[in-house]
């Protein structure tokens, strides 16, 4: 995520609008690729990370089966879609004649592949508790990234070369270090049958991550076959700045799930707990800060390295799509409660009802109201979400929240943030500076106490009950 942060002021002072929208599709369409071939193989070796990990013969059957399958899936993917990728890709996401399977899309179906692989093998390190190795193999990968990338704008700029090659070299790379790495550590093999429960697992939560992509990705192509490839730039800048909040949710999120799923492993909870509580509310307190802290830095320093006027047009947007990621805290409780349970078959449901309601959504509301209906509609599925992830998780978990922190005050900022959007469209820092001041008097008042007993159990302390 960062590294496309940090590669937008070069993709839009050496791309055409056009070009960055066309760009930004192919990303789509390779996040896809990644999400398939990798089968949903890092949430498995989460749900089952657990079970082995103090027998090293265990968990180097589960670990090398797991590399065995995903090079097999990822070879067999390539050559179909090599054979067949064209037609599929011309009646899927090419019906205005804007995108060509040949040959970026094939490059973003490799390129799925080494990302799907490279993704699988860094999440185990999560569980491993092994964040120095974890940081190591992914500034490799964001140091890749942005060198060829940036490389390739400058000796081919206005085209789609130098971003499309920096993005497949760089894939190449982290893949080869993840393979050997997972080769020399638990090595290879291919007898899948030794994976308990694989397909009821995978399948299921594959399907759902697809509906996540539908939910997080379509709407660009949405925005292709109704407006233009230049309004999918605009839109797709205004969300990639939001992923900076997106990238430290998820790394609040990475950090405290195994701590959340030990409680309940070693509690065998049916739910929710006062300490797995405290770590949500912190993240929910702290995504609210970094949001308000958001609609301060971001637009006021776009334009030192944005020099097209055209991207201006994002900041409009990016109020309400900052706040919709104060409904996150809620989603990823939810979620973990699923995953720890294994109730992958329910996510699918979920997502499938979700992307159900979100899709004519989402059309109806771009057809009419152009790039602004877009950003609504991405409020709304993020609320039909977390709404529908809680009606069904509370079937299987007690769940016991205070509304106060979790719902009502997310639910307040983004209120004031509509507000500030329907009453002052352009970006006015003073609006946002008194955000900030309340929302930080609020947090400290609310949250203060959570925020420290979190902060200290990672900084090794003995927090107190």
């Amino acid at each position: 995520m960062l590294s496309g942060f940090i590669l937008l002021p070069f993709y839009t002072n050496l791309l055409s609008t056009q070009d960055y929208g066309l760009l930004m599709l192919y990303v789509g369409f390779s996040l896809l690729i990644q999400v398939l071939v990798s089968y949903s193989l890092d949430a498995y070796i989460g749900a089952h990370y657990v079970e082995v990990k103090d027998d090293y013969a265990k968990r180097k059957v589960l670990l090398s089966n797991v590399a065995g399958l995903l090079l097999f899936i990822g070879v067999s993917f390539i050559l179909i879609a090599y054979l067949v990728g064209q037609p599929v890709f011309d009646s899927t996401f090419n019906r205005n004649n804007t995108l060509h399977f040949f040959p970026y899309g094939i490059m973003s179906v490799i390129t799925g592949f080494f990302n799907g692989f490279f993704k699988v093998y860094t999440y185990l390190m999560v569980f491993e508790k092994k964040p120095g190795k974890y940081f190591v193999y992914n500034f490799v990968n964001f140091v890749l990234t942005i060198a060829i990338s940036i490389v390739g704008l400058y000796m081919y700029p206005d085209s789609l070369i130098g971003p499309m090659y920096g993005r497949l070299l760089s894939g190449l790379g982290i893949f080869l270090i993840s393979l050997i790495g997972v080769a020399v550590q638990y090595g290879i093999s291919f007898r899948f049958s030794r994976l308990k429960g694989l397909h009821a697992f995978c399948f299921p939560y594959m399907l759902y991550v697809v509906l996540v992509w539908i939910t997080s990705n379509l709407d660009r192509f949405i925005i292709n076959d109704i407006l233009s490839p230049g309004y999918v730039a605009v839109f797709d800048f205004a969300v990639k700045c939001t992923l900076l909040i997106d990238f430290v949710q998820g790394g609040i999120v990475t950090a405290i799930n195994p701590e959340v799923y030990e409680i309940w492993n070693k509690n065998q909870s049916t739910g929710t707990t006062k300490e797995t509580n405290r770590y949500f509310n912190t993240m929910t307190a702290l995504s609210m800060m970094v949001i308000s802290g958001f609609m301060i830095v971001i637009p006021f320093i776009i334009p030192w390295f944005v020099k097209k006027t055209e991207y201006y047009e994002s900041f409009a947007l990016m109020g309400i799509l900052a706040g919709s990621f104060a409904t996150r805290g809620l989603y990823h409780y939810f979620l973990s409660i699923l995953i720890y349970l294994k109730k992958t078959k329910m996510l699918l449901i979920i997502f499938a009802i979700s992307a159900a309601i979100q899709l004519p959504a989402t059309w109806l509301l771009t057809k009419y109201f152009g790039i602004g209906g877009t950003v609504i509609s991405v409020l709304l599925a993020k609320i039909i979400q977390v709404t529908i992830l809680y009606l069904k998780t509370k079937k299987y978990f007690t769940i016991e929240i205070n509304l106060m922190k979790m719902v009502y005050l997310p639910a307040l900022m983004i209120g004031i943030l509509g507000l500030i959007w329907w009453i002052s469209p352009d970006w006015n820092v003073f609006w946002y500076l008194g955000l900030l001041a309340a929302t930080g008097a609020m947090l400290f008042v609310l949250y203060g106490s959570e925020i420290k007993l979190v902060l200290s159990k990672f900084a090794g302390k003995k927090a107190a009950k």
